[in-house]
């Protein structure tokens, strides 16, 4: 009877520990949804408004908490594919959801014209572009923008690019026609981005920076090839949540075997900045024997020393910033869009015809 009495009175025990511990974990249970529950309502009460606007948009459907972030998976290349499909099925301007994220998308000359003139804010996802060009004029917020703005205008005068640069236009492009002549004299096809990219940024140098070295190129295509990965990689955070946390983006490069890849971006313009910076410093001390060119020429960089040297509220961070911003914005920019003009002349003859 004893054994049968402590027998029972184990299971009895067992039996109210598991009730208990059920409780607690139906109570856990309970809580947890709960909490989700109010953050959820909270969330959506916040907003509420944003969402509103964001309706008056045409757009495809989105689903629960990852908006349309699955319309955006696959390479680069995909994603162009998938860009050009959305803007045929709706109209400019259209909206899309990445996560919890909105974006207005925007495909027509007039609707761009009208975000460039208004909207001077930057969204906040500019941070993601900062790794590679640092707080310039492509990133920083209206007020660092607008005084560095008044500064760099100057350089890019009309009347001191045909007064002083001309020449170098024209010799940059020569040397560029002789290299796709041999190019064309094959017969076979060939990638014309190399070339391109290797003008614009030797362009860029010897005009913007007044840095000249003939025995640069492959410290030049190695720009070239950093400009276009980093511009690869950064993209993706746009439209891959998962790469958006900083440490996350920070390993994703370094598996890929592009951690130094920003590093070899800055490695040009930071050179040409510190030789100019020497040559600056030269030019204003009385004794400086050198060409009436140099002592007279006010280029972008020269313009950007003058003015650090004049305020201190202008550092060194900002003034290599601002330097590689341009950099990056003179070459890249100008070398895609040359691609393009060239591939659209290639692909219209009778247009080509007018042009030649």
């Amino acid at each position: 009877m004893e054994k049968s009495f402590g027998v029972d009175h184990l299971l009895y025990s067992v039996l109210l520990s598991f009730n208990h511990d059920k409780q607690i974990f139906t109570f856990l249970c309970f809580g947890v949804i709960l909490s989700v529950l109010s953050y959820y309502i909270n969330y959506k009460m916040k907003r509420r408004r944003m969402e509103t606007i964001m309706n008056r948009y045409d757009g495809p459907a989105t689903l629960p908490f990852i908006g349309n972030a699955t319309e955006f998976l696959g390479s680069t290349r995909d994603l162009l594919k998938k860009a050009i499909k959305l803007m045929k099925e709706y109209k400019s301007p259209f909206r899309v959801w990445l996560v919890n994220k909105p974006y207005v998308v925007i495909s027509t000359p007039e609707d761009f014209q009208t975000v460039a003139f208004k909207t001077l804010e930057k969204d906040s996802s500019y941070r993601f572009v900062v790794d590679m060009l640092g707080d310039g004029i492509f990133t920083s917020q209206v007020e660092k923008w607008k005084r560095n703005r008044r500064v760099i205008n100057p350089a890019f005068n009309p009347a001191i690019l045909f007064h002083y640069f001309l020449q170098i236009f024209n010799e940059r492009n020569i040397d560029l026609i002789h290299r796709l002549g041999k190019e064309v004299s094959t017969g076979k096809q060939f990638d014309l981005w190399p070339h391109v990219i290797q003008t614009s940024i030797t362009t860029i140098c010897e005009t913007a920076m007044g840095y000249k070295d003939d025995n640069n190129t492959e410290e030049v295509m190695n720009f070239g090839n950093a400009i276009m990965k980093s511009a690869e990689l950064v993209g993706q955070r746009f439209y891959k949540p998962w790469l958006m946390p900083s440490f996350v983006f920070t390993a994703y490069r370094y598996l890929l075997g592009y951690g130094n890849v920003f590093s070899i971006v800055h490695n040009l313009p930071l050179k040409m900045l510190k030789k100019r910076r020497e040559l600056f410093r030269q030019i204003k001390t009385e004794n400086y024997v050198g060409n009436e060119q140099e002592k007279t020429m006010r280029n972008f960089i020269d313009i950007l020393l003058n003015f650090h040297e004049i305020n201190a509220n202008f550092t060194d961070k900002e003034l290599s910033d601002e330097v590689i911003s341009i950099m990056f914005g003179g070459s890249e920019t100008n070398a895609v869009t040359n691609c393009f003009c060239m591939l659209m002349l290639g692909m219209r003859r009778d247009i080509q015809d007018k042009v030649y």
